[in-house]
């Protein structure tokens, strides 16, 4: 008997385009925007501009957004903000659908919770050759809002080595 059964290839991620937007009053962070691509081969191509990262130079990059659980930056532009929460809706929109895809197993995987965030922002890293933790938020099992550090390499899963140039993802998709 042969089973039948739709498999969900994995996401990829790529960013270009990285640029400083501004830094923070207080002197610690800046605001960087990249253009971040996403590909499902076959199901997915796409192309998201102008997408906000935090950075603590030599220490910390995030999403902006990321630190609260509705992807809402509430100290820049209220239009920014909204797209940005798109984004962030997105990317956990595409790691529920993995989680789907994976059914129970999902939960043997250490980072199911944030995987999709997490590949996006070191996709970011990768193009900004940065190597220091980056910042990712998830609801955990619990349905509490958590947000944790991510130190990349291979222990963690993300490793910015591993990423495509922009312009090679999914040229074949």
């Amino acid at each position: 008997m042969q089973k039948n059964f739709s498999a969900t290839p994995p996401i990829a991620f790529a960013a270009k385009n990285c640029q400083l937007i501004a830094t923070v009053p207080n002197g610690v962070e800046e605001y960087w925007s990249a253009d971040i691509k996403a590909v499902r081969h076959g199901v997915l191509n796409k192309i998201f501009t102008d997408v906000l990262f935090i950075e603590k130079p030599g220490e910390l990059a995030f999403l902006a957004g990321i630190e609260s659980q509705d992807g809402v930056d509430r100290h820049i532009r209220p239009d920014a903000a909204l797209k940005q929460a798109e984004f962030i809706s997105f990317l956990r929109s595409e790691n529920d659908r993995n989680s789907a895809a994976l059914g129970i197993l999902a939960r043997v995987f250490h980072g199911h919770d944030y995987a999709v965030v997490g590949k996006a922002t070191a996709a970011y890293m990768a193009a900004r050759s940065l190597s220091h933790a980056f910042g990712v938020g998830y609801v955990d099992q619990y349905g509490d809002y958590q947000t944790i550090q991510i130190v990349p390499g291979d222990d963690s899963g993300f490793d910015g080595n591993a990423y495509l140039p922009f312009d090679q993802l999914g040229e074949n998709s």
